[in-house]
């Protein structure tokens, strides 16, 4: 097997094709992840969810980390990692453009669903969201 680096192209394009990643960030030195779908809109990805512990966390720390990978086989995977800063998007046009770039995937779901946490059912307003990518980066393994 080898380790290939992917330029800054490769990595957009892999991301082209994807609408689940991982979504990493942290408040008060305590780190969250979790599974988000997106579009991506060079140098955006574009996001929809409900309130929540990762919003609330971006809220108090706008820096974040999107994990989107591909594995084939052990020997056989892309992995990409982008950099960047949350942004809500509070105006109607921005919330209209959001949602028109995620329309072409299940933008809503899971992310608009009727949700209990520790025994409170969640609000469902939206929140419409990008993450400015300031730094991107992947890696390819592949059998040889």
């Amino acid at each position: 097997m080898e380790i290939h680096d992917l330029n800054g192209t490769a990595c957009w394009d892999f991301l082209g094709a994807r609408r689940l990643g991982r979504l990493g960030c942290a408040r008060d030195n305590k780190p969250y992840i979790v599974p988000i779908g997106f579009a991506m809109r060079n140098p955006y990805l574009v996001a929809f969810t409900t309130f929540g512990q990762k919003i609330d966390y971006l809220r108090a720390n706008p820096s974040a980390c999107v994990q989107f990978d591909e594995i084939n086989s052990p020997q056989s995977w892309t992995s990409v990692i982008a950099y960047g800063q949350f942004e809500e998007l509070l105006d109607a046009q921005g919330q209209d453009e959001a949602h028109r770039a995620l329309e072409s995937a299940a933008w809503w779901e899971p992310g608009y669903v009727k949700t209990t946490i520790l025994g409170h059912l969640r609000p469902a307003d939206p929140v419409y969201f990008r993450i400015f990518v300031e730094e991107i980066s992947g890696r390819r393994g592949a059998n040889i």
